[in-house]
């Protein structure tokens, strides 16, 4: 795995401890198989995209979407370090509707936001940005078996731009809660929770291997599980 030197926080983290500092990678053994479609929204430098990889193996695909140009270059060059050819780098944002948006960076990349704080914002750049699924549409792919958004605040828009592939595909979905973040943009922070469970989704979160239900007001932030009323059996 690359790192740039002068990269700081979590990134740095989750080099050194893996799945002890993100224990919701073990998800991934649990919901997706060799074959399998994983979809990565905020792939970062791409550790959930790797693991993902050795996963579904060779006959499987992961689509990774990244929307910093820095970023994105790292997680080609780990892409081609770790001989991962089952992975699509895409650089874009996705959201609710296709334009350009302003991506404004935070000295952890991994927090780089489509909203602005004025305590932290130093730099920016302007990004494309499409719905997930036209993005999916383009590249051919029908199926998704497990997502992952991670985009600081923006989940929200991402399933509202993923109507189609929710509804046909019920993947299971790992997201970022954090309501500050969904705040500064204008968003409810209850939003994603709203639209997923009008598409028949529940919640759980992961704890120390076992999947425990939650609702939002169990949650003050962190990663959240969503599995469709018709694979909560798999739970």
């Amino acid at each position: 795995m690359y790192l740039p030197p002068e990269w700081r926080g979590v990134a740095k983290l989750l080099f050194v401890f893996r799945d002890k500092y993100e224990p919701e990678l073990a998800v991934l053994e649990k919901f997706l198989a060799p074959g399998g479609v994983m979809v990565d929204v905020g792939a970062n430098y791409g550790i959930y995209s790797l693991y993902a990889s050795q996963i579904v193996g060779e006959h499987g695909r992961v689509i990774a979407f990244e929307p910093a140009k820095k970023t994105f270059h790292v997680l080609q060059k780990n892409v081609l370090l770790n001989a991962a050819s089952n992975v699509v780098c895409i650089q874009a944002a996705i959201s609710n509707q296709p334009g350009k948006i302003t991506l404004y960076h935070h000295p952890d990349p991994s927090r780089n936001s489509l909203a602005k704080s004025d305590d932290w914002n130093k730099s920016s750049e302007v990004v494309y940005a499409d719905t997930l699924d036209a993005m999916l549409a383009r590249y051919g792919i029908t199926r998704a078996d497990f997502v992952k958004v991670d985009t600081e605040g923006a989940e929200e828009l991402v399933f509202w731009g993923g109507q189609e592939i929710l509804r046909t595909s019920k993947p299971v979905i790992l997201f970022e809660h954090n309501p500050l973040a969904s705040s500064q943009m204008g968003l409810k922070p209850e939003g994603s929770w709203q639209v997923l469970s009008g598409l028949g989704y529940s919640f759980f979160v992961w704890s120390d291997g076992v999947l425990r239900p939650v609702s939002i007001n169990d949650v003050v932030g962190g990663n959240v599980l969503a599995i469709h009323s018709s694979a909560e059996h798999r739970a």
